[in-house]
C-alpha cells in the first residue's frame, strides 16, 4: 500500500481544522478541502514535526515554537516538623480526653453488682440512688449507699410519729448539696426500702 501524501498547505490556504479534515478525508486539492476556520490559537506545525504554529483564525503566521512538554504533576508540600508535633499533640489531647469521658460515663452508669445478692426492695432502691448519688459507682458505694438507706429506715422506725416527708425536709434543712442528695436517698429509702 503507498503511503498517503500529506498535502502540503500554502500560509494562508488552510486552518488547522481544514488540514485535518484534509488529512483525514484524503483531499489533495484546495478545491477538495472543505472551508472551515479554527479559533486563532498554537496547533501543531503542518509543516515540521515536533513543533507548534501560529494560527491567527485566518491564517498561519509565521510565529513558531516547540511543542510543550507535558506538565509534571505537583509535588506534595510537606509539613514542617512544628505542623506534625502540634498536630500529633492534638490527636494525643483528643484522644486522652475521649478516654476520660468514656471511663467516667462508662463507671457512672456501671450496672448494681448482682441483683441476685439484693432483695427486690434493695435492688429498687439503689437503681433510683445510682442517678441520685452523681459519683462513680462502685462496689463499695453500692454497699454505702445501703447502708445509709438502712439507716433511714432505722430513723423511721424509731420516731414513727414524725411523718417521713417531714424527716426528708429536716434533711433538706441544712441547705448544702450534699444533704439535698441526703433528702433524696432518703425519700428513695422511704418509697423503696423501709417496710410502711
Amino acid at each position: 500500500m503507498p503511503a498517503r501524501r500529506v498535502p502540503r498547505c500554502p500560509l494562508d490556504a488552510c486552518s488547522p481544522t481544514v488540514l485535518t479534515v484534509a488529512l483525514r478525508s484524503g483531499a489533495h486539492t484546495e478545491e477538495d478541502r472543505p472551508k472551515m476556520s479554527a479559533p486563532a490559537g498554537w496547533y501543531p506545525d503542518p509543516e515540521r514535526q515536533g513543533l507548534q504554529r501560529h494560527w491567527n483564525g485566518e491564517a498561519w503566521t509565521n510565529d513558531r515554537r516547540a511543542t510543550p512538554s507535558p506538565r509534571a504533576p505537583l509535588a506534595r508540600r510537606r509539613m514542617s516538623p512544628h505542623a506534625i508535633l502540634a498536630s500529633a499533640l492534638g490527636v494525643g489531647a483528643m484522644l486522652i480526653l475521649t478516654i476520660v469521658i468514656v471511663v467516667s460515663l462508662a463507671n457512672r452508669s456501671e450496672p448494681i453488682s448482682s441483683a441476685a445478692q439484693y432483695s427486690p426492695a434493695e435492688y429498687d432502691y439503689l437503681v433510683a440512688v445510682r442517678d441520685i448519688v452523681n459519683v462513680p459507682w462502685s462496689a463499695d458505694v453500692e454497699s454505702h449507699m445501703l447502708e445509709t438507706g438502712h439507716q433511714a429506715c432505722d430513723l423511721y422506725a424509731d420516731f414513727p410519729d414524725i411523718p417521713r416527708s417531714e424527716m426528708v425536709e429536716r434533711a433538706r434543712g441544712y441547705g448544702a448539696a450534699t444533704d439535698e442528695r441526703l433528702a433524696a436517698v432518703f425519700a428513695e429509702a422511704s418509697a423503696h426500702l423501709c417496710p410502711r
